[in-house]
């Protein structure tokens, strides 16, 4: 259950926006959304990839520990891990452009999807303190 307020108002670049605050359950959609991507590009490339990840070479990089990110980098595989089109579609409320579209992405730039993305994650999942990357707190 939420604690709080479950919506709250931001302003990106010229405009206003209302976010809402992302279930469990939402936060799962985007992530599921983003794994199907990723399985996508995966088919593209094919069996290629598969042989060189099955190798007796591949296995060993595979199964190798991987070197512990830092908060910033934790952050940052945290936000690519949930598809934006998604995030923006379920957390924007409403916005000051005019009638919200049912697809955000389909009327904002690169880098203003990327900071409401960013906006609407962080206020579901806050960062804890030593994340917060520099210029963001």
């Amino acid at each position: 259950m939420f604690v709080g307020k479950v919506e709250k108002e931001i302003t990106v670049g010229d405009g206003t926006l209302t976010i809402r605050k992302l279930s469990a359950k939402k936060l799962q959609k985007a992530r599921d959304a983003r794994s199907m991507v990723q399985a996508e590009g995966l088919k593209v490339m094919g069996g290629d990839i598969l042989k060189v990840m099955f190798r007796s070479d591949g296995a060993k990089a595979l199964s190798a520990e991987r070197p512990k990110l830092t908060p910033e980098e934790e952050r940052k595989a945290f936000y690519a891990a949930h598809d934006r089109g998604v995030i923006l579609a379920l957390g924007i409320g409403s916005w000051s452009w005019g009638p919200l579209p049912d697809d955000p992405l389909d009327f904002v730039d690169d880098e203003t999807a990327d900071e409401i993305h960013r906006a609407v994650l962080d206020y579901a999942v806050p960062p804890k303190a030593a994340e917060v990357p520099k210029g963001d707190a």
